[in-house]
């Protein structure tokens, strides 16, 4: 009689061992299900926001393709660009009341010229950082060339005639700057630029 009891005994503790293992597996599966659908929930959000944020991205910038097909109106770029490169060619040679002036806005300056490139204008345009070597502009002209449809750039040449502040050695009273800017229409800036100032003779030498 008492082997019975024993038995029936082992018989409930097993099964209730069972029963608690099947609610901790139950209890697992139902976390483990939870948290891979609120994985997969995040990763449609992240990914839905990716797009979205990539869709601002490309409206930001025209696409080459789309230069090609006439969505992008180039020629407006163009005169919008041929605008502001005259107006910052004016004012580095010229046209700006002071030094400071154009100091302060070198960020724009090294976002049309490129770092490497306002650095040697500045150098060439500007004496001890506080004079400039032009006092007045007379002109600035703009061609654009080489329209490069796999690295989506073009060329841009800039071309000003300015009087000097100071006379040179050789007593002309002018100068002029040509400056070549390859500019990236897929991120709106320049990628490099190269200047050249110089000081012509005059015909009395």
């Amino acid at each position: 009689m008492a082997r019975k009891k024993q038995e029936r005994n082992w018989r409930f503790n097993y099964l209730g061992i069972f029963i608690v293992l099947t609610v901790i597996l139950v209890t697992l599966s139902a976390v483990e299900a939870q948290q891979y659908f609120a994985s997969k929930n995040r990763y449609a959000s992240l990914d839905t926001e990716y797009q979205t944020l990539k869709l601002k991205e490309d409206n930001l910038k025209p696409d080459i393709e789309d230069i090609v097909s006439g969505k992008f109106d180039l020629r407006a770029k163009e005169r919008q660009l041929d605008k502001n490169y005259t107006i910052l060619t004016k004012a580095l040679f010229g046209d700006a009341k002071s030094a400071d002036t154009v100091i302060s806005q070198s960020d724009t300056y090294t976002r049309y010229f490129g770092k490497k490139g306002w650095n040697t204008l500045s150098q060439l345009a500007i004496v001890n950082q506080d004079r400039f070597i032009a006092s007045s502009n007379s002109y600035v002209k703009t061609s654009f060339s080489d329209l490069d449809l796999s690295k989506k750039t073009i060329d841009i040449t800039i071309f000003s005639k300015f009087n000097l502040s100071k006379k040179s050695n050789n007593d002309a009273d002018y100068g002029v700057a040509y400056i070549k800017v390859v500019y990236d229409l897929q991120n709106d800036k320049a990628v490099k630029s190269t200047a050249n100032v110089s000081y012509p003779q005059t015909n009395n030498d």
